[in-house]
């Protein structure tokens, strides 16, 4: 079975979820894997660890898997850390902790910053907002470190990550973090560029359309340069400011309410087109929302 991931990881990695369902040898190819592929190693890492057998080998743009075995009832014996909380729900917190008060550190539990979910990198993508991730017993906690964000940089040695001569961060393996994460730099005003965001156009609706859109309103862009393929943009918020109301257009995508949701602090007179589209992911968001702005 040959399965393209040129718009989306989400149909390949579905495929892989359901091939231990079926007897013998499964052989899946992924092709046009260079965006996502930290969600696809998530899911072999929860293969493996559910005791599926997976092999898989790089041929040029394709990956080649391999999948023995059926899934078997492990009873008692699931391993504790197969379910883990979501790192693409936590990053809405983190634009959101920039307006509270300073000394505020939030919990967030049942995080692990060594998890193999591609959005853990959010662990040090988070010190591009001024803040820092610290393990607790129970999760991490996060807090404004102090420290200015473009020192960000000096503590990331992934170059796929973030490239140290041009401050330009690269989202192709953590796309759903990138809402969050253009929320936080425009409420820092901060002006940077940004790769391997050109997919969020295929989501549940044009995020990149979204983003545009809504963050006019603060006096922002968020501008292409060069080609499709180049995938290069730049965020320029030298001319942010808040409103003092505004509106933000959700299109049903409950990543662009639960990002927008981090300027309540800023900009009080906050609504949304629409408020129930983050059940999609996160059902309970606006009650924690509510926590953290005292609504």
């Amino acid at each position: 079975m040959r399965i393209s991931a040129a718009i989306s990881s989400q149909y390949a990695s579905a495929f892989l979820l359901i091939a231990p369902l079926f007897s013998g040898t499964k052989n899946i190819v992924v092709t046009e894997s260079s965006h996502s592929q930290a969600y696809l190693e998530m899911t072999v890492d929860i293969l493996k660890r559910m005791g599926i057998e997976i092999s898989s080998t790089q041929i040029t743009s394709e990956i080649h898997y391999t999948i023995q075995g059926e899934y078997q009832d492990l009873g008692a014996h699931v391993p504790s850390d197969i379910f883990e909380s979501d790192w693409s729900s936590a990053a809405f917190f983190y634009p959101l902790l920039l307006g509270l008060p300073q000394n505020t550190i939030l919990e967030l539990r049942g995080l692990n910053p060594n998890s193999s979910q591609g959005d853990a990198a959010l662990s040090y993508l988070g010190n591009s907002l001024g803040i820092k991730t610290i393990k607790t017993e129970n999760g991490i906690s996060i807090l404004r470190d102090g420290n200015s964000p473009d020192a960000f940089h000096q503590n990331v040695s992934d170059g796929e990550i973030l490239s140290k001569e041009t401050t330009t961060i690269n989202l192709k393996n953590n796309p759903d973090l990138a809402p969050a994460l253009i929320v936080g730099w425009c409420i820092m005003g901060r002006t940077l560029f940004i790769q391997g965001i050109h997919n969020l156009r295929f989501k549940e609706c044009d995020r990149i359309a979204a983003l545009q859109n809504n963050i006019k309103a603060l006096g922002c862009t968020l501008t292409s340069l060069g080609t499709e393929v180049d995938d290069l943009w730049i965020l320029d918020s030298s001319h942010r400011s808040f409103p003092s109301q505004m509106h933000i257009e959700t299109h049903s995508d409950h990543r662009i309410a639960m990002a927008f949701a981090a300027l309540k602090p800023w900009i009080p007179d906050l609504s949304f087109s629409d408020t129930t589209c983050v059940e999609k992911s996160f059902p309970q968001f606006w009650e924690q929302w509510k926590k953290c702005t005292f609504e």
